[in-house]
């Protein structure tokens, strides 16, 4: 009979998810960066968001509950972003 192999250990679980908003214009790249996103134990995708707009009013609605921002600079209506990082 063939020895059993021990199973190899779990994956530790992270005292806390990083929260992560996606901000681009396009839904399909929202959509595959939300898929990779969320296949990592460690990151919870909060928001997503296509204008401008919805960015501005997506983080004032997460108001300290966003950890990283995955932003489209080149989203339309979104001239300003250096300015405003600065």
């Amino acid at each position: 009979m063939p020895k059993s192999r021990p199973a190899p250990p779990a994956a530790p679980v992270p005292a806390r998810r990083s929260r992560v908003l996606i901000a681009d214009d396009h839904a399909v790249m929202r959509s595959g960066l939300r898929l990779l996103l969320e296949s990592q134990a460690d990151l919870r995708v909060v928001d997503e968001c296509g204008t401008h707009q919805e960015v501005l009013a997506a983080l004032s609605r997460h108001r300290g509950g966003v950890d990283i921002v995955s932003l489209d600079l080149s989203m339309p209506g979104g001239r300003g972003w250096r300015r405003r990082a600065s």
